[in-house]
């Protein structure tokens, strides 16, 4: 049942309590302002909480449920805190053993009295606000709460979004493993070699290849090693690069090689030419 009390400010209605009042839940309440929370029908004797709120015995039912901490049934009273039951006895402070009456906290999913609450709550070393929920303590002992730990975890280099959990540091930029990826063919570089740009964009070692490798004059493409091979042959001529299959004669096709007799080029106004041609262009 309520405990009598004299004096305070009702938290039903907010008014003063000049006498016959009393308390519940380290609340002060007018007799008349005491009432279940759901049907609003006055409590004068038993009376049960739920989230922090009275009700009366016909709202709370307490079918089939087990306390939190014996894990033993629950017959009669029963408390109940974040979707969990407790006897009223088996429902006390994790920091001293007290069983719980009037104002407590919870803090870390563990119930703590006020008192203990005051005692050990921490002030992040960064805001100085505080701290409420989860905390961190750094190397240096330093104690920051979790939204300014997370502003030192950095953001990811590819989506933007604060990393944490598992980070992969690169050149002093912090990526999400999932975001790790070739910027061309999107394949994962976990584990595998990578290359950046000036950028400080990832790529793939054979798409990287592509990109800053020489381009053949001929077929504009990339001059790159094959699948499998870590290095591609390059033809430099005429102040221009070719894949040796692709200098030829501009005007018979015939691929050009100064090793082997009668491939020479004999180039006209700095295009390549096999000899015949090159006389033919000449006359």
């Amino acid at each position: 049942p309520p405990t009598p009390l004299q004096s305070g400010q009702c938290y039903g209605c907010s008014e003063e309590v000049q006498s016959g009042g009393c308390t519940a839940n380290g609340r002060t309440f007018h007799k008349e302002c005491f009432k279940c929370s759901n049907c609003k029908k006055m409590l004068e004797e038993k009376f049960f909480t739920a989230e922090d709120q009275p009700l009366c015995e016909n709202c709370y039912k307490v079918d089939d449920k087990t306390c939190d901490v014996c894990s033993k049934a629950i017959a009669g009273d029963c408390l109940m805190s974040k979707g969990k039951h407790f006897h009223q006895d088996c429902m006390k402070c994790s920091v001293c053993g007290e069983v719980l009456s009037g104002t407590y906290f919870t803090a870390m999913d563990k119930l703590i009295c006020e008192k203990d609450y005051r005692e050990t709550e921490k002030s992040c070393s960064d805001c100085g606000c505080v701290i409420s929920g989860p905390y961190y303590t750094l190397d240096n002992e330093k104690v920051v709460c979790e939204k300014d730990y997370k502003k030192m975890l950095g953001n990811c280099e590819r989506c933007g979004k604060v990393v944490e959990g598992k980070i992969l540091k690169v050149s002093g930029g912090f990526y999400h493993p999932d975001c790790f990826t070739c910027v061309v063919c999107k394949e994962s570089l976990v584990g595998v070699p990578f290359s950046l740009d000036d950028d400080k964009l990832v790529y793939c070692s054979e798409d990287y290849k592509r990109k800053h490798a020489a381009m053949c004059s001929a077929c504009s493409q990339p001059i790159v090693p094959m699948k499998g091979e870590t290095s591609a042959a390059r033809l430099r001529a005429l102040g221009r690069d070719f894949h040796p299959e692709c200098f030829k004669c501009e005007d018979c096709g015939l691929v050009l090689d100064s090793r082997i007799s009668g491939s020479e080029c004999y180039p006209v106004d700095n295009k390549p030419l096999c000899a015949a041609c090159s006389r033919d262009r000449q006359q």
